[in-house]
């Protein structure tokens, strides 16, 4: 006699499941559980005497995810007979029917189907220690067994994900949270020869240690606010008027090709150890 029974799962809670493979003696000897997990409280569903089965909660689509089973409670006697009291065929019925009811389930949990239930020993994927412990042996988790997204970031320990565990070609550019890759994690070496730089994201100062020994030749035509010569380096040329406040260096001579013209409010500053020639 079969103690439990599998049905197909779906999205309504109202999904009402008819239990067929086995009889009970109380609605409350029957247990189910979810995708094999632990038992659900007994608030989660309801079972009638004419053994129809409703979760108060959908259990979720699937093939064979929702287990009705009994588990029959053998605490108590189902029924007491005192001497001198009449025997009722219903007692003699429940009290039997408990007793083989327990022994059925015994049976189906059993390591083989047959007697006593968790034997010591191997049992293949778990062994077995005493009636009450047990382990699950190393490698009997397989992936198939593993329901998707049940391995949640909170399942994996810190530094728990090696790279040894992460296939070839597996962690793609999507795979990437923005902003994720620090400046740490990029190693040393040229930039791929396809990325642009745009002006906007250079900031800060350029270190002296940065520069080659030998400056490559630059293009006078982008750079602005700096005078140079002209005329394959013979000519030197200065604007005619000075637009901003200007203090010739301590202990330096200054001098411009004139005229030049003092811009209003502006101040030119020439100390006591320097001198500034218009020629």
């Amino acid at each position: 006699m079969a103690t439990e029974q599998f049905f197909n799962g779906t999205t309504d809670a109202t999904t009402e499941y008819t239990i067929t493979a086995f009889d009970f003696l109380n609605t409350s000897d029957v247990k189910v559980s979810i995708n094999g997990g632990s038992n659900l409280s007994s608030s989660a569903y309801n079972v009638t005497p004419d053994k129809k089965l409703t979760l108060t909660s959908a259990p979720g689509a699937g093939t064979g995810n929702v287990r009705a089973f009994r588990n029959t409670d053998v605490t108590s006697p189902a029924a007491t007979f005192t001497t001198g009291s009449s025997i009722r065929s219903t007692d003699l019925n429940r009290a039997t029917r408990q007793a083989r009811f327990a022994v059925e389930e015994l049976q189906t949990i059993g390591a083989d189907g047959a007697g006593i239930a968790l034997t010591a020993g191997d049992k293949g994927d778990i062994t077995v220690t005493s009636g009450t412990s047990w382990s699950i042996d190393d490698g009997a988790v397989v992936t198939a067994k593993i329901p998707d997204l049940n391995i949640t970031t909170a399942k994996i320990e810190d530094l728990g994900v090696t790279t040894a565990k992460i296939a070839n070609l597996n962690v793609t550019t999507g795979k990437i949270a923005d902003d994720a890759v620090t400046m740490t994690k990029l190693g040393a070496g040229a930039l791929p020869s396809d990325i642009t730089v745009d002006t906007t994201q250079l900031t800060g100062t350029i270190p002296t240690a940065r520069f080659p020994s030998v400056l490559p030749a630059l293009d006078g035509s982008n750079l602005t606010g700096i005078l140079s010569t002209v005329g394959n380096g013979c000519v030197y040329e200065n604007n005619q008027t000075i637009t901003s406040n200007y203090t010739v260096g301590s202990n330096k001579n200054a001098m411009s090709a004139g005229p030049i013209t003092i811009a209003n409010g502006i101040v030119v500053t020439i100390g006591a150890s320097e001198s500034y020639t218009i020629v």
